[in-house]
């Protein structure tokens, strides 16, 4: 079951609609005099996760604005898989009712493994 926790495993939201892991690489893409090209990678790929969640309580929405903005880690299971780390930017909520608030979250992965 796909699920939203601190590092000490207190579970923030259950309602986890996605898990996306994915790589992100930085590429400089050239176009050389023949009219081919040629793309150079930079670094190691790095680790990030694509989260869509649902929340149902205003602290549980409170807790995320406070964990990215004082950039705690976070843990999101999914697939019999966790990772954890820092979330990118800043989460855009749209309140569906009162009390329940939706987000799509990118997490910077530090660490993953098997659960």
């Amino acid at each position: 079951m796909a699920g939203l926790y601190t590092t000490a495993d207190v579970l923030i939201t259950s309602h986890v609609t996605s898990v996306i892991p994915d790589y992100e690489v930085l590429e400089v893409e050239n176009r050389l005099l023949d009219g081919s090209f040629h793309v150079q990678t930079i670094g190691q790929p790095a680790r990030t996760c694509a989260i869509d969640l649902i929340v149902t309580s205003v602290a549980a929405k409170e807790t995320i604005d406070t964990y990215k903005s004082i950039k705690t880690p976070v843990k999101i299971t999914g697939d019999g898989k966790y990772y954890i780390g820092t979330i990118r930017g800043l989460p855009q909520w749209t309140k569906n009712a009162p009390g329940i608030y939706q987000t799509s979250l990118v997490l910077l992965v530090t660490e993953e493994g098997s659960v």
